[in-house]
């Protein structure tokens, strides 16, 4: 953890929070290699709550060896935001106005398939990227700024085979997709 940033657990939400460094970023990564053929599916259950309109949390598509990053977020302002980085040169993909809905029902979804992976937040399509130095190596969750930040039902799964029953469907204390019910999105 960097300094300002505080990792716990609420409501079967992963929280982080960061009240102390205006601008701070924390990200986790795990190696998921290159995307196989038949496809995958990265999903997760986010919300950000701060006074900050740049706070976000999303999911980060990088490649260290290739110097080379994708990432979609989601602002505290409900606005979605998509870019690539390739060394410091940085290319805005998409920006996308009240999409998210900050109530704790926000879902982001990436679709890969080799050399191209498809952005999807709350069921509407962000946009695509293909051929990007990013896609192929890690996967992760990132947070930005001051606030608190959750994840929760974060799976990975191949278009082959059976898929994996979300914890949520498991009974593990989340709230209730939409918002509604539940004991609601970390504050």
């Amino acid at each position: 953890m960097l300094k300002g940033w505080v990792a716990g657990e609420q409501d079967g939400w992963f929280t982080l929070r960061n009240s102390e460094v205006p601008g701070g970023e924390q990200t986790f990564y795990i190696n998921a290699g290159p995307a196989p053929e038949a496809g995958r599916i990265t999903d997760v259950n986010v919300v950000v709550n701060s006074k900050s309109p740049k706070a976000s949390v999303g999911i980060a598509l990088n490649n260290n060896a290739r110097k080379s990053l994708c990432l979609l977020e989601i602002r505290a302002d409900r606005n979605i935001l998509l870019f690539c980085l390739e060394g410091q040169k940085r290319r805005d993909i998409a920006s996308v106005p009240n999409v998210a809905k900050l109530d704790g029902s926000d879902r982001i979804k990436v679709v890969e398939v080799p050399g191209a992976a498809r952005f999807i937040v709350n069921g509407q399509k962000i946009a695509d990227v293909e051929n990007e130095p990013a896609l192929g190596s890690e996967i992760g969750i990132m947070a930005y700024d001051e606030g608190t930040f959750g994840i929760a039902d974060f799976v990975i799964t191949t278009n082959s085979g059976p898929k994996p029953t979300p914890a949520s469907q498991q009974g593990g204390g989340l709230p209730a997709r939409g918002g509604s019910g539940g004991r609601g999105a970390p504050q």
